[in-house]
């Protein structure tokens, strides 16, 4: 039961957080409409690759950190600016990243050349992963934590994907959206910094 969590969990947050239109999402979007859906998935699938790489350095370098409790409480700390620094640029964002031209490369490898220059990956899940250990939602067990990097994974692909499958008919309504989507994940945010610190506030009291 706890693979399966664990796995969901990954994929859950990791879907949410792909969500907001950037870089890698405009991409996908420009290489399915310019050549054709296989090319836009292969372009994901590159992606996807990178952020294995990037969200398994960022979860065991958690995973090694938290081993000490003064140093979880630190990353605690830490995480109620983090959230609340990263909700107020989610709830203001409105400008539209450009994509990156794909015409002279292969998909696939288009897609971990655009998926290695972004690597907010990292912090990105350096900030989730510490949160989510530190409030034991995972448990810093390596295969746990590979069951749950394979969720991130998974989730990235599932969100890539579908972008490329929808680019074609709704790209004006996902276009549309992205400002409200922007704004409730900001407002998820700055729900979490809250919780974040009130829980600091309880151990010190």
């Amino acid at each position: 039961m706890e693979f399966f969590w664990h796995f969901g969990i990954g994929l859950l947050v990791s879907f949410l957080g792909s969500i907001p239109l950037g870089t890698v999402n405009l991409a996908v979007i420009q290489t399915t409409i310019n050549i054709n859906f296989k090319a836009g998935f292969y372009f994901a699938l590159g992606a996807t690759m990178i952020e294995l790489i990037y969200s398994a350095i960022a979860i065991k370098f958690i995973a090694v950190l938290l081993n000490n409790n003064h140093i979880e409480l630190i990353i605690q700390m830490i995480t109620i600016p983090v959230f609340l620094i990263m909700g107020i640029f989610y709830y203001i964002k409105q400008d539209k990243a450009k994509p990156a031209n794909p015409k002279k490369r292969k998909s696939f490898y288009n897609g971990l050349f655009i998926g290695l220059i972004n690597p907010m990956q990292i912090p990105f899940w350096i900030t989730y992963g510490s949160y989510m250990m530190s409030n034991n939602w995972i448990k810093n067990e390596e295969n746990l934590l590979n069951v749950f990097i394979i969720g991130i994974c998974m989730g990235t692909l599932l969100v890539l994907t579908l972008i490329a499958l929808l680019s074609r008919t709704l790209i004006s309504k996902l276009d549309l959206q992205t400002t409200w989507v922007n704004k409730g994940i900001g407002i998820l945010l700055f729900a979490l910094s809250a919780y974040q610190a009130v829980k600091v506030a309880k151990h010190f009291l």
